[in-house]
């Protein structure tokens, strides 16, 4: 469903308002606040899926230990790492916990090819400097941040059936805004409802169903 649809339907709930009442500004921040709660919600049950994934490379630099994760990562699921550039000398990186070193990380200075990472803030660091340069060396497996719905021809990615979450808590912020007593009750009250459904949809999705969800792989800086 577009963002147009779905403006026109929670105008409609609403008894039929105009964007007078509740303008597209408004109506849109409302329903990007609750797409974003709806993806963290999936990406929590997702089980076997990853909801949201992404893929993004970026280039292996000599001497460089540090490297910034993507900025949209919302959650980390696997590091590669690839020291040589050959087709099959892929290693899956090892993330190590600093406290754990029994050494000081700043005399970490030699050159080599470990698979040992440290995650740090919004950067990754190598446990060794890296001896040469390697073309999209370093590999990020990822879920990342909803994009914000905000052209007319948006479309959330979530299935269609579970988009209501993302009216009915546009519905409950205007009963907040209106003091609607009443309507915020019965929004409340679906919004838990589609907040069930969420949760069941991801937890129980199957492998051999194909998610609706868009991934794509691209460099980072």
């Amino acid at each position: 469903m577009t963002l147009t649809n779905i403006r026109s339907k929670v105008r409609y709930l609403l008894g039929e308002l105009s964007s007078t009442n509740y303008s597209d500004t408004n109506l849109n921040r409302a329903l990007n606040d609750y797409y974003h709660k709806a993806i963290a919600m999936a990406l929590s049950e997702n089980g076997q899926w990853e909801v949201n994934g992404e893929v993004a490379t970026t280039n292996i630099v000599a001497d460089q230990k540090e490297y910034l994760l993507p900025s949209d990562l919302l959650s980390l699921k696997r590091i590669e790492v690839n020291f040589t550039g050959g087709t099959n000398d892929w290693s899956v990186a090892n993330i190590v916990d600093m406290r754990n070193k029994p050494g000081a990380i700043s005399n970490d200075t030699a050159d080599g090819t470990s698979p040992k990472i440290r995650i740090f803030d919004n950067s990754l660091f190598l446990e060794d400097n890296p001896a040469s340069n390697s073309t999209n060396g370093l590999k990020v497996f990822y879920s990342k941040e909803s994009t914000e719905l905000s052209s007319d021809s948006d479309e959330p990615n979530l299935p269609e059936h579970l988009q209501t979450y993302l009216m009915h808590g546009a519905c409950l912020d205007y009963a907040l805004r209106t003091s609607d007593d009443k309507g915020y009750k019965i929004y409340s009250e679906l919004l838990f409802k589609d907040e069930v459904n969420i949760r069941t949809y991801y937890t129980s999705r199957l492998p051999a169903v194909r998610p609706r969800i868009k991934t794509k792989s691209e460099k980072y800086d």
